[in-house]
C-alpha cells in the first residue's frame, strides 16, 4: 500500500467564515509492490531474519565453539607435560649469598645466569636472601 495526498481546497473562499481545508492522506492499494518484488534483507534462519550483523555474530559464535571443542580435544589427546626433574632444595647459611649458591649449585650457567634462575625459581625480588631459608635450586637441563 502506498498513501497519496489529496488536497482539497476551495480556490476562492465564498465567504469569510469557511476555512481552506487542509491535505488529507488515502491509501491506496498497490499492485507494484508485489511479495515477490520486494527487496531482501537478511537470511531467514527457522522463520528469524537475521542482519549482516546477525549472520556476523553466528558465525563468531560458532567458529569460538570449534575453536573452545579444539582446544578441549587437543588437551585430552596431547600427551602431559614431562615430569619435572627432581628438584633439589638447600638451607641458606649465615654469610651465603645467591652468587655462592649459583657458582656451587649451578656450575653449567654463568654467575648472573645462575643467580636470575634462583631468583625466579624462588620467587625473590630481589638478590637479599636470610640464613635459615630454603631455597630451591632448578634442575637446568
Amino acid at each position: 500500500m502506498s498513501a497519496v495526498a489529496a488536497w482539497q481546497a476551495d480556490p476562492v473562499p465564498a465567504s469569510p467564515g469557511i476555512v481552506r481545508r487542509s491535505r488529507h492522506l488515502h491509501l491506496v492499494s498497490s499492485p507494484a509492490l508485489a511479495r515477490s518484488s520486494r527487496p531482501r534483507v537478511g537470511h531467514r534462519v527457522r522463520g528469524l531474519r537475521l542482519t549482516f550483523a546477525g549472520q556476523a555474530l553466528v558465525v563468531i559464535v560458532a567458529a569460538l565453539v570449534v575453536f573452545v571443542l579444539a582446544l578441549a580435544v587437543v588437551r585430552v589427546v596431547a600427551p602431559g607435560a614431562a615430569p619435572a626433574a627432581p628438584v633439589a632444595t638447600v638451607t641458606v647459611e649465615r654469610g651465603q649469598t645467591l652468587s655462592q649458591l649459583a657458582a656451587t649449585h649451578l656450575p653449567q650457567l654463568s654467575i648472573a645466569e645462575g643467580v636470575a634462575q634462583l631468583r625466579l625459581a624462588n620467587g625473590l625480588n630481589s638478590s637479599n636472601i636470610e640464613a635459615g631459608q630454603r631455597l630451591v635450586i632448578p634442575a637446568i637441563g
